[in-house]
């Protein structure tokens, strides 16, 4: 078995850790992407129970593609999450990683919500604080950059 998911289940949930038997609905695996994307990031680990105990998943080639299309753009705004089927004895799994997001405050549902202990839930006006205090002012983002040392004429028109 991978050692990381091995210890991963062992360890349990937590603060960058939640366990599903099944895929959650669209509404709570939301609340889960928003808040883990609202923190340091976490795993999301379906087709094992609270205890850590594999279940797995049918079809998970399947419906990891389909979680991996849909994952990203259920927050706003949008961001990463990266689906992989892992086999652990016999049994395939989907780790879904989000990391921790850097255009924090994210929503889902426009709603903001956070990451504490094992629990995600909506943001208190405290913790929006803190969110908002930690969004990095005047930062230029990548798409409005300059690219040194290229001209128009090295542009592809299609």
């Amino acid at each position: 078995m991978n050692e990381f998911v091995e210890k991963l289940l062992k360890r349990g949930e937590g603060e960058r850790t939640e366990f599903k038997v099944s895929v959650p609905q669209r509404r709570e695996l939301g609340k889960l992407l928003c808040s883990f994307a609202n923190a340091s990031g976490g795993t999301i680990v379906v087709g094992a129970s609270d205890d850590g105990k594999v279940m797995g998943i049918p079809d998970a080639e399947s419906v990891a593609r389909s979680l991996s299309r849909d994952a990203a753009k259920i927050l706003s705004p949008p961001t990463s999450v990266s689906v992989n089927v892992v086999d652990v004895k016999g049994k395939d799994i989907l780790l879904l990683d989000v990391p921790e997001g850097y255009d924090k405050p994210y929503t889902f549902a426009r709603q903001i919500y956070v990451r504490r202990g094992n629990a995600s839930r909506l943001a208190k006006v405290s913790e929006l604080r803190e969110l908002l205090s930690e969004a990095p002012r005047f930062e230029v983002r990548w798409e409005r950059r300059l690219a040194g040392g290229l001209s128009e004429a090295d542009l592809d028109s299609k």
